[in-house]
């Protein structure tokens, strides 16, 4: 059985004399918004109760996006740095989510800004905000200590993560706040942002970080393949060719002594030929 119990508030008492007390107002304004907490908590909870009696953790709560919600379990004692199911906290999924206020609420209740999820990547927030393309939360982040070339469990920069989904805007945000252009996933292949922006087809985001000096013939450690060999063998021929005309060296060859030319032939449409 699941039972919410919340009490009705009262209305907030009005000094009964005027008074300029800077004090009184504020005692009143605060009992106002109190009011109007429990009174928004009171009607979600009468409108979802049977959603919300199936909740099993903060990270869920977050996810209905209403911040009188996740602080009721927040004032509760809810540790805020909980995981669900799938490895993440509260906050990693209102960074994913997009939503300004819940972030700030949980960071204001001890959430911790740089923690790892437990997803293959070990993401943290930033990484998450940037994404999904939430500017406006990577800013908040970046303004509130969190380093912008911080890395996650493989050793990729919210740069990277940025570049993966095609984020232009927050790629900019990150590049003008310091972001490390030729930054490399360190615990993987050592792949750049523009070998990802290269295999993501995304002609602006290729253009942005050329511009701001990215090498554009790093080669990763596994396959020791440029942004052009990344370009070619997923067939995005734009990209492809912006790096070309940008002084890409078509005759890099790869650990298995492959130029990028070579290999598109062997691709089509990112799929291997000839097929078996």
């Amino acid at each position: 059985v699941c039972v919410w119990s919340v009490k009705q508030p009262s209305s907030p008492t009005v000094p009964q004399k005027r008074s300029n007390s800077i004090l009184l107002q504020r005692q009143f304004r605060v009992a106002e918004a109190e009011q109007n907490d429990l009174l928004q908590l009171l009607t979600f909870l009468q409108s979802h109760s049977n959603d919300i009696c199936r909740l099993q953790s903060l990270p869920e709560a977050v996810i209905y996006g209403k911040p009188v919600l996740v602080k009721a379990w927040l004032e509760a004692g809810v540790d805020p740095n909980r995981v669900d199911n799938q490895g993440y906290t509260a906050l990693q999924r209102a960074a994913m989510a997009g939503n300004l206020q819940l972030v700030r609420l949980l960071v204001q209740y001890g959430a911790n800004l740089t923690e790892l999820s437990r997803n293959q990547f070990g993401d943290l927030p930033i990484h998450l905000a940037a994404a999904f393309g939430h500017a406006n939360i990577v800013h908040w982040m970046l303004d509130n200590g969190v380093p912008v070339n911080i890395r996650n469990r493989i050793g990729a920069t919210p740069l990277h993560s940025a570049a993966h989904n095609n984020r232009l805007e927050v790629a900019h945000l990150l590049l003008d706040g310091g972001a490390a252009v030729n930054a490399k996933v360190i615990n993987g292949d050592n792949r750049t942002s523009l070998h990802e922006a290269a295999a993501q087809g995304s002609v602006d985001l290729v253009k942005l970080l050329l511009d701001r000096g990215a090498d554009i013939n790093a080669i990763t450690s596994d396959q020791n393949q440029t942004p052009l060999h990344w370009a070619e063998k997923v067939g995005n021929i734009r990209t492809a060719d912006l790096l070309i005309q940008s002084g890409a060296d078509i005759t890099a060859r790869d650990k298995n002594g492959t130029t990028p030319l070579e290999l598109a032939q062997n691709y089509i449409n990112g799929i291997p030929y000839p097929w078996h």
